[in-house]
This record gives C-alpha cells, sequence and structure tokens, in this order.
C-alpha cells in the first residue's frame, strides 16, 4: 500500500454538519443585532468563526471571544446532532482501520465538538488521535494542527503520510508538512476554491480514497 497513516479534517469530509454550525452562528451574529443567512454562513465554513467575526464583521477580539461563546453554546447543545456521516464514510474508515492504516483528524473545530460528534456516530474507535481547537481556537492554523498530529503519532516519513481535506486550507496544511493531499469534491468548498488547490489527489465520494490509499 501508498499510504500508512491517513489524516482527515472532519466537517465537510467526514461529517456533514454545516446546518448545525451554520444556524450557531447566524443565532451568534442576530444577538448582535446582524442579519445574516444560513446559506452564506455555509459558504464561509472552513476557516476558525473565532477569527471570521473579527475579521469579516469588525468585531474586537474581546467582542468577539464573548460573542463566540453563544455560536458554541448552541452547537454543544443542539448542532452536533444536526449532522449526518456522507455516504460512505463509515464503510470507508473500517476498512482503512482492518486494513491496518492509522487514521487520525486534524480539525479547525472545537476538539470537545469533534470528539463529541464522533462518538455520537460510534467512528471514534477508528481513530488513533483527535486533534482540534480550543473554544477561542488559537492553537495555530491547520498546518501547526497537522504538524502536531504527526508528532503524537512519531511520524517520521511524510511520504507515507496522506492529508484529506475539502478547503485549500487542508491543502495548505498538508503540504507544508510534507504530505501528498486529497481535495474531496463533496464537501463545503467551492468551484474556485477546489481548482486553485493544487492538490495531488480530487475525489468525487468517500470511497474512492481507497484506492489511493491501499493503491500500490
Amino acid at each position: 500500500m501508498k499510504y500508512n497513516t491517513v489524516i482527515f479534517d472532519f466537517d465537510g469530509v467526514i461529517v456533514d454538519s454545516w446546518l448545525g454550525i451554520a444556524k450557531g452562528f447566524v443565532k451568534c451574529l442576530g444577538e448582535y443585532g446582524i442579519v445574516e443567512t444560513i446559506e452564506n454562513v455555509k459558504k464561509m465554513i472552513g476557516p476558525p468563526f473565532a477569527h471570521l467575526i473579527v475579521d469579516k464583521y469588525g468585531f474586537s477580539r474581546e467582542e468577539g471571544a464573548k460573542a463566540i461563546m453563544i455560536h458554541r453554546k448552541y452547537v454543544r447543545e443542539k448542532g452536533v446532532y444536526e449532522a449526518n456521516l456522507f455516504e460512505g464514510v463509515y464503510e470507508l474508515l473500517e476498512t482503512l482501520y482492518n486494513k491496518g492504516i492509522t487514521l487520525a483528524i486534524a480539525s479547525n473545530k472545537p476538539l470537545e465538538n469533534v470528539a463529541c460528534q464522533a462518538e455520537y456516530f460510534k467512528i471514534d474507535k477508528f481513530f488513533e488521535f483527535i486533534n482540534g481547537q480550543d473554544d477561542l481556537q488559537t492553537r495555530g492554523n491547520k498546518a501547526d494542527l497537522v504538524r502536531e498530529t504527526m508528532k503524537v503519532l512519531n511520524i517520521d516519513d511524510p511520504h507515507k503520510v496522506l492529508m484529506i481535506g475539502d478547503k485549500p486550507t487542508d491543502i495548505e496544511g498538508g503540504h507544508e508538512n510534507g504530505l501528498d493531499a486529497v481535495m474531496v469534491r463533496y464537501g463545503y468548498g467551492n468551484e474556485e476554491e477546489i481548482k486553485g488547490c493544487n492538490a495531488d489527489y480530487y475525489i468525487e465520494r468517500p470511497l474512492d480514497l481507497l484506492n489511493i490509499v491501499l493503491g500500490d
């Protein structure tokens, strides 16, 4: 097999969770008198919302940190359950796990939420390590999270590791650490992001990954 380790992004790759995430952010903005649509928020999923609320909506860092807790509360209480696994994901993870492939997650989503959803969908058993952000998303960018994940897994040959994502930041995070990277076409990346991300591979559905990982 070509790769012995696979590091996944979470939202838009493993879990179709956009509705709960978007509803939580719309509620957060609404508490401050800002009207936003769920559809527009869906397009923004990927980079940390704690940064987005400052950069796009003009909050100070202090105000943004306070406001984003409204989003966190909604997602933890309701949003984590307003989601589904993408079709074929469970079979993909089970197959890779049974083939002896080491699996991990490196997500910009708060770690508590990632772990909660992984347990809810009964896929946590497949992962050697799950990595995510703190509540205020201050643990660095995707490349930093991938690097930390590789360190925990004691990876000494990055050429045997594959990064899977649905946004350019995922692909860049893999490449910055010397990994080959796969862009999924079924996630939250738009066509412009997909075409411009310079991924090593592209897949249309989760099970397409098996040929890449297990191929010679």
